[in-house]
């Protein structure tokens, strides 16, 4: 993980503090098998970003409207 330094000030003191930067990936949603859409993110709850886009893309109403959601294990792809 890269590491960036930031400046912190607290109690009149300046300090220099290395800070991980937030790693951010290419993941695929598929829906049926096909593409449908490619988003620039950190690879962290995917299921729930997956499941949020379609519905506010009126592509789902409700959990009821999903069978199965997979994340692949190299966290690039949302089935």
């Amino acid at each position: 993980m890269l590491e960036r330094e930031i400046f912190f000030y607290t109690d009149g003191k300046l300090e220099r503090i290395p800070r991980p930067l937030p790693e951010e990936s290419l993941v695929a949603l598929r829906v049926n098998g096909q593409d449908w859409v490619s988003f620039y993110c950190t690879p962290q709850h995917l299921r729930e970003l997956a499941l949020g886009f379609l519905y506010f893309e009126g592509v789902i109403n409700g959990l009821e409207d999903v069978v199965v959601v997979r994340v692949c294990e190299d966290l690039k792809v949302v089935e």
